[in-house]
């Protein structure tokens, strides 16, 4: 016996369940095109986001829009002479972004300093390369203070003090036309437990081939405890 046609006004609202629907992708979305027929958006990859493509258009997954951090590497301190990192540092990224994390010295009054390591070098610059320029600004209502260095062999974060975080920015480590620089800033504790402002820039003449590497390290002694 043939069946008759099932027309839309002889279904009632909510009748057709899941188990009538056409098998599909896993990972599919069901939408509809711009001429108002039901589509399958395409399963994205790990990691991306739906986003509207606009009127007319069925949504789309694609790579989250920029602002997102990405962390790529972790150093933290116990005891150590230095804190360094490489082959992290390369082209897949305009900028990279140092978060220095209650670094604490284990000489009192210790700075934290910091070189580079340049492409084919095979190990950290400590010719005297480096310029830098700090100024701190103490909690106990002193005057601002300079420092200046432009033939040292490292860059100086910080003055001297108990406690260090801050950010240091390196932006576009790969270009081999230019020397190589960088900012930062943030805040450290004293001898006197004063909070400091701090902020900074540095570069290196030395080389203008691309940096590989960063290395943190205390004036002396090592780094007790902190991370990077």
């Amino acid at each position: 016996m043939a069946l008759s046609k099932i027309t839309t006004e002889s279904l009632l609202d909510g009748e057709i369940t899941l188990p009538k629907l056409s098998s599909g992708t896993d990972g599919n979305i069901i939408s509809y095109d711009a001429s108002g027929n039901p589509v399958a958006i395409a399963t994205g990859n790990d990691g991306q986001v739906l986003t509207s493509t606009g009127a007319g258009s069925p949504p789309a997954f694609e790579d989250a829009g920029g602002g997102a951090w990405n962390v790529i590497a972790t150093a933290v301190a116990s005891s150590s002479s230095s804190l360094d990192f490489t082959s992290n540092i390369n082209s897949t990224y305009d900028q990279y972004c140092f978060i220095v994390s209650n670094l604490i010295t284990s000489v009192d009054n210790g700075q934290t300093r910091l070189r580079f390591e340049f492409s084919g070098g095979g190990s950290f610059d400590s010719n005297s390369n480096y310029q830098f320029k700090i100024q701190d600004h103490d909690s106990s209502g002193s005057s601002a203070s300079w420092r200046y260095n432009n033939s040292a062999d490292h860059i100086q974060l910080s003055e001297s003090g108990e406690k260090h975080s801050f950010k240091v920015w390196l932006p576009d480590p790969s270009d081999t036309a230019h020397g190589k620089f960088l900012s930062w800033e943030g805040c450290h504790l004293d001898g006197d437990n004063y909070a400091q402002v701090i902020g900074g820039v540095g570069s290196s003449n030395y080389s203008t081939a691309a940096i590989t590497g960063i290395q943190f390290f205390p004036s002396s002694g090592n780094l007790t405890s902190g991370r990077i």
